[in-house]
């Protein structure tokens, strides 16, 4: 009886990529032979990074929410981005 594959999920809550992401993508690579992988990302990401999800081949699911990661000089900004933060978090 063959055993139906385990799911391996990645999850990132925010727009901007660079390295650390490109790493996760090789190790989705090497991982998708013996895993069910699933990617959750925000719906605004980049059409470059879904091109590379769509070349390895690997199925992503998006989220109405990200992180805020710009300036946050006065208090009500602050507050504005630790609640996208968490809610990013929460969806």
């Amino acid at each position: 009886m063959i055993k139906p594959k385990r799911q391996l999920i990645f999850f990132w809550t925010y727009l901007q990529w660079g390295g650390a992401q490109i790493y996760l993508i090789a190790i989705m690579k090497e991982a998708k032979p013996d895993w069910d992988i699933v990617v959750i990302l925000p719906r605004n990401s980049l059409p470059d990074i879904l091109g590379y999800l769509d070349a390895i081949d690997v199925k992503y699911k998006f989220i109405d929410a990200c992180l805020d990661n710009d300036p946050a000089p006065t208090l009500k900004r602050k507050l504005q981005r630790q609640w996208r933060r968490i809610h990013a978090e929460v969806e």
